[in-house]
């Protein structure tokens, strides 16, 4: 951070650039008064103000001298001058002196007086012992003033205004200011700079509710300062505000099945209000423009709100009792306000969509070809639904899976055994279709086959049934396809073993591979089933 104040950094680059050129004579040692001139005048500030307030006091002014001289005289002359003749308010004599020097004058001649406001021409050149004037002569000019600016004004209108939005531009005039402060309730809040070609300010400023106070105050480039004018008052009423409305569910079906036949319209306030209506309509009035307000439903409610938060709920029935018609239907919500003097203020009227739906989706329809029996735990149910948005796929008297519609398809756990299943069509207003005729999926449990990797004479087939059995039939056939032997046992149970010899149905050994087996399964409880194995013989 730079520890020079802005006012001062010209000054300070001016003089940085004059410097070195200065400081190169000063090898040669002090030469003549005749040889050194005044090469460059720099004030600190174009304007001061000595007026004891502690701001811009004086001005400070800094010459270059090349090379150095003996001695400097500096005098200050009003700017213009009467003559030629006019002697100086004041005079300062330095030396001898180096390269560089400075002088500090706080506005006031030689008997310490202060002088009139003006434009004032300081000029510093060599003085020789002799006491005459050598070399050029350099000036810069300053401008003293003590005098305020004139007090900035608002425009017209806002003096005793009432508003109803926290939002304000604070519009005016500080002519002859190079700033303007404005005060909230007697504190600085803000400040503008002003152009010196337009007066123009504004401010923008967020108000509090009830009164607020606003004061300004010009500073002008000699850091004088206008009186602090009088304050406007500004009154602030919070206008009661409606944030939201929202309704739940979007699509609504009062048919007294218990799914989605209330739907609550929510909405919010952000001030209290004399007149809130919250109503159901079948239209909404245009934005602008006459509007016959006769299409209003149902009434949810119409008097006094606090701020914060309403809910309303509704059956679906208009004010005579009876269920509306399916179709599309809107919530409107308006808050009525106050201005500052109590006058009435009609509120901004906002509404939102939602539909009314009785009419319960097609029952679905699976597609053809699923099986009916199988060895797998899971099987996939596909089909159509009309008018559906979710078919609920049912087992037992539960919900076992919930598929999207209207073409829906999802894959279920089956039970072992038998396993019915009843399909409902659902939309989105919870309307429910008749329910499916059941579907009935039997589950068996896969036979199980075990044998030896390598089968040798005198090694078992075995056999694992997931229910019992009266009678298994196995048929072993080469790659062929030739039936070799059959092995057949006829009695209750569910784990069989099958000896086998590798010996055909003559007798003969079987020769070394693999070979393919067919179960036949009569269950106890009247059902059939096949299954097929295979084992590998290594003699």
């Amino acid at each position: 951070m730079s520890l020079i104040p802005r006012r001062f950094r010209p000054f300070t680059a001016l003089l940085l650039l004059v410097l070195p050129a200065a400081l190169a004579g000063l090898g040669a040692g002090l030469p003549s008064a005749a040889s050194a001139s005044v090469i460059s005048v720099v004030p600190n500030r174009p304007v001061f103000s000595p007026n004891a307030d502690g701001q811009l006091d004086d001005v400070t002014v800094v010459w270059v001298v090349s090379p150095a001289a003996e001695s400097i005289l500096v005098r200050i002359w009003p700017e213009p001058r009467d003559s030629a003749f006019q002697a100086p308010v004041r005079v300062f004599t330095f030396g001898p002196t180096a390269v560089s020097g400075s002088v500090i004058w706080d506005g006031r001649d030689g008997l310490g007086a202060l002088l009139p406001d003006s434009l004032y021409r300081i000029q510093a050149r060599v003085l020789a012992a002799d006491g005459d004037t050598v070399g050029a002569a350099l000036a810069v000019t300053v401008r003293l003033d003590t005098t305020a600016p004139p007090e900035p004004t608002f425009d017209d209108g806002f003096d005793g205004s009432r508003v109803v939005v926290d939002d304000l531009t604070l519009t005016g005039s500080a002519p002859q200011a190079e700033f303007v402060y404005l005060f909230a309730d007697g504190m600085p809040v803000d400040t503008v700079r002003i152009a010196t070609t337009d007066p123009a300010f504004e401010f923008e400023r967020t108000l509090v509710t009830g009164v607020n106070s606003f004061a300004l105050q010009s500073i002008d480039r000699g850091a004088n300062r206008s009186v602090l004018g009088p304050p406007i008052l500004v009154t602030y009423a919070n206008a009661a505000d409606l944030a939201f409305l929202r309704v739940v569910p979007f699509e609504h079906s009062p048919n007294g099945d218990g799914v989605a036949d209330t739907l609550r319209l929510t909405t919010s306030l952000d001030a209290p209000t004399t007149r809130l209506r919250v109503e159901i309509r079948a239209t909404v009035p245009p934005l602008t423009g006459a509007f016959a307000d006769t299409s209003t439903l149902y009434a949810l409610h119409d008097g006094p709100a606090d701020a914060g938060e309403h809910v309303y709920t509704w059956d679906g029935r208009d004010s005579s009792g009876t269920v509306v018609a399916d179709g599309n239907w809107f919530g409107y919500a308006r808050a009525d306000s106050i201005d500052g003097v109590g006058n009435p203020i009609p509120g901004r009227p906002i509404h939102t969509r939602f539909v009314v739906d009785t009419t319960p989706p097609s029952t679905p329809v699976l597609d053809a070809g699923i099986a009916t029996l199988t060895t797998h735990n899971t099987i996939t149910l596909s089909g159509n639904a009309t008018g559906a948005d979710t078919v609920h796929v049912e087992r037992g008297g539960g919900v076992v899976a919930r598929p999207t519609g209207p073409r829906f398809s999802t894959t279920v756990n089956l039970l072992l055994g038998s396993n019915a299943f009843t399909f409902r069509g659902v939309d989105r207003a919870g309307n429910r279709s008749a329910p499916s005729a059941p579907f009935v999926v039997v589950y068996e449990e896969p036979v199980g086959f075990f044998a030896p990797e390598r089968f040798r004479a005198g090694d078992r087939i075995e056999l694992n049934l997931g229910k019992t059995a009266r009678a298994v039939r196995l048929d072993i056939f080469d790659l062929t396809g030739r039936r070799v032997r059959t092995l057949q046992q006829n009695q209750l149970g569910r784990n069989y073993e099958f000896p086998w010899n590798v010996q055909d149905d003559t007798g003969r050994t079987v020769g070394d591979g693999p070979y393919v087996i067919k179960a036949q399964i009569a269950y106890e409880d009247g059902s059939n089933q096949t299954a097929s194995g295979a084992v590998v013989v290594a003699k």
